[in-house]
Parts: structure tokens; C-alpha cells; sequence
């Protein structure tokens, strides 16, 4: 796992004048909102429920848990697949609509609960779930995903000095300078982007984001 501390000394041996807590703070805002940005971070979720977990008081849902190995450090972000005893279902953020129509069999609804899960709405019988799960990094992580620092650091880099340089009062403020870290982060994004659409092999993949609000 790449660590805070291996960003840190990319930035610093370029501007050590820049106060160290600024650039740690400006660093984890700015992988999380590449990750927000690209969706680069995903988990396939395969969700085994019975006739008992389906909650009654709370419409019939079911709770999904992130994966255990990530629930220390990352929190769901949005859902780029979904389906039920493996039929792709349409699927609705809950808090999008005005009234969920928890009789239309054609669809489900979902909900965020917590850093950890996300509940899933209607259910009369137990089956099976599958879930393409995006995450993003906690603000209190200390460690990420390896892919991160080797193959966006351009991007994660681009993105600090932005909001470095766009500092208005600092001493280090440059509107000049921001704007062209700005536009560099932008294309890298795009960069990013393209990547996932071809899914890192030239193929064309269709992509079906569902996140948490917007």
C-alpha cells in the first residue's frame, strides 16, 4: 500500500516551504476527489440473503456491508453494477425520487447508511445480490491503493498544487499558477477517465454509474 508520507515527499522535494499539516490535509482531499472524480477504486460484492435478513421495518431492505478488508480505510461511494440472482435490475437512489414505488418489481431502490453500508429496497424472498461497489478513501486514511501512487500521482500532484496555489492570503498564492495546475489535473482526469471506459484493455465497456446523491 502506498502511504501518505510517499505523496508527501513528491511535493516537498519540489516546495518544502509549503507547511507540512497544509499539504497532508490538501492531499487526502485531493485522492478523494480524484477517486470521486474517476471512479478508479471498485469491489465486486457478492450478497447471500436469507428470508431473515430482509428487514420488514425499514421497507423490506437488505444491509450490504463494504468488504471487510476495506472498512477500516474507504467508505461506498456510488454503484457501477448491479444484479438480482443474476438478472441486472434497475436501480434507483432513494433519496433522488419523491416516492419509491416499493411495489414496482422491475426496480430497487438504495440508501447509504454509514461509512460501511448501503441498504437495498425492495425484497419478499431471499436470492442473491451483486454489486459493482465504488469507494474512495476516509479523510483519516493513512494508506491507499497502490494503483493510486504508481499510475495518477501526475494527477494527485496537480490536483495539491491547485489548491495550494489557489490560497488566496497565503504566501505561496498564484492565481497563474493555479490555473495551469488545474488544467493539468483536468486532463490527467480525462486521461483517467478513457482508461476505465476501455477498461484497460481497448475494449469498449458501457458504464452505468448509480451514486450516492447528485
Amino acid at each position: 500500500m502506498a502511504t501518505l508520507r510517499d505523496f508527501e515527499l513528491v511535493l516537498l522535494t519540489d516546495f518544502p516551504q509549503w507547511p507540512l499539516p497544509i499539504i497532508q490535509r490538501e492531499l487526502v482531499s485531493a485522492i478523494q476527489e480524484f477517486c470521486e472524480d474517476t471512479w478508479i477504486l471498485s469491489s465486486d460484492v457478492h450478497h447471500i440473503f436469507t428470508l431473515e435478513d430482509i428487514n420488514t421495518e425499514n421497507f423490506n431492505s437488505v444491509t450490504i456491508a463494504l468488504p471487510e478488508g476495506l472498512r477500516d480505510s474507504y467508505s461506498p461511494f456510488a454503484i457501477n453494477g448491479f444484479k438480482v440472482n443474476n438478472q441486472s435490475v434497475d436501480l434507483v437512489y432513494a433519496q433522488n425520487v419523491n416516492n419509491c414505488d416499493v411495489n414496482d418489481s422491475t426496480r430497487k431502490y438504495f440508501n447509504f447508511n454509514s461509512d460501511n453500508t448501503l441498504f437495498i429496497f425492495p425484497f419478499v424472498s431471499p436470492g442473491s445480490i451483486w454489486i459493482k461497489l465504488i469507494y474512495k478513501p476516509l479523510r483519516s486514511s493513512m494508506e491507499f491503493d497502490d494503483k493510486i501512487y504508481e499510475h495518477y500521482l501526475d494527477a494527485i500532484t496537480a490536483n495539491v498544487r491547485y489548491r495550494m496555489y489557489d490560497m488566496v492570503g497565503k504566501p505561496w498564492y498564484n492565481a497563474v499558477a493555479a490555473s495551469i495546475e488545474i488544467k493539468k489535473y483536468r486532463a490527467e482526469t480525462s486521461k483517467a477517465k478513457k482508461r476505465m471506459t476501455v477498461d484497460y484493455q481497448k475494449k469498449s465497456k458501457a458504464i452505468k454509474w448509480r451514486e450516492f446523491g447528485g
